[in-house]
């Protein structure tokens, strides 16, 4: 930490200098180790090293999961190929904008856009659909869910409920 700072006055530290910093400063001082892998963050993207910032955006979420950071690791994920990790941001940013009142129904879309084999995902994009009553979409995303082998008790009702709202 103390060389990090004595670098950091005479020259411009690199960016995997500024990672290790962050990494340092995790634990004591979380507040100072995000603005550090910020930093670092807008060199990788000035480097266009997106895969080093995919990562070091996974550290910034994990110190201050708020929907701004789970939007940008979720966009950066989608775009490198990273459908896994993308469907799994948009899932949660889904979830924080749901719980606070915001409209999540774009977020629920992209999640199940990114991964439409997961069940969890397909389940929760499912219910918002039936909650904005589309229910003709709700079927169709529940229908390959109810027909494969173990289907929840929680999936079966909500696919009933599609049905006979339709």
């Amino acid at each position: 930490s103390l060389t990090y700072k004595k670098l950091a006055r005479y020259a411009d530290p690199t960016w995997e200098q500024k990672v290790r910093f962050g990494q340092l400063l995790e634990r004591p001082h979380k507040k100072l180790a995000v603005e550090t892998y910020e930093q670092a963050l807008k060199d990788l993207q000035r480097q266009g090293r997106k895969e080093e910032a995919l990562l070091v955006l996974r550290r910034i979420v994990s110190l201050e999961p708020m929907p701004a950071n789970y939007l940008r690791l979720a966009e950066l994920s989608a775009e490198l190929g990273e459908h896994g990790m993308a469907s799994e941001s948009f899932l949660k940013l889904a979830e924080l904008t749901e719980t606070s009142g915001g409209n999540a129904s774009q977020y629920f879309e992209r999640a199940y856009g990114e991964n439409s084999t997961d069940a969890k995902i397909a389940t929760a994009y499912g219910k918002n659909l039936l909650a904005q009553g589309d229910t003709g979409a709700a079927i169709f995303i529940f229908e390959p869910l109810v027909h494969a082998a173990g289907a929840s008790p929680e999936l079966r009702d909500l696919f009933a409920q599609a049905l006979l709202a339709a």
